[in-house]
């Protein structure tokens, strides 16, 4: 059994969270198009942040299995647990950007003055 069977590399996540993206544009099944030509917030952001998230979760369930391989000698090498771990690191990592530029973003909407 090979714990890294199903690892997906780390640009297939981000090349969601771009896809997804431009699905909204265009109001294909991402996001309904309203008739003021406005996209669905419930079915469109909610959607891309559900599966964003549910890819970081993939990553970090690829990096525990590969370590848990590695540990119990299942045929893991530990290059390849290595990889596993910094593909859930840089996952992780740009989840908190991203996180992060939508808090100062708030931030900034809430300081404007009207």
């Amino acid at each position: 059994m090979d714990p890294l069977s199903g690892l997906s590399p780390i640009t297939a996540s981000s090349d969601l969270l771009v896809n997804s993206g431009q699905n909204q544009a265009t109001g294909t099944a991402d996001g309904a198009l309203q008739p003021n030509g406005s996209v669905s917030a419930a079915t469109g952001f909610g959607q891309m942040l559900t599966n964003a998230v549910g890819g970081l979760s993939g990553l970090q369930q690829n990096a525990d299995n590969a370590v848990a391989g590695l540990a119990l000698h299942q045929g893991v090498d530990i290059h390849q647990a290595m990889l596993a771990m910094d593909q859930a690191s840089l996952g992780m990592s740009f989840a908190i950007q991203v996180r992060d530029k939508a808090v100062e973003a708030y931030q900034t909407l809430l300081n404007m003055q009207m």
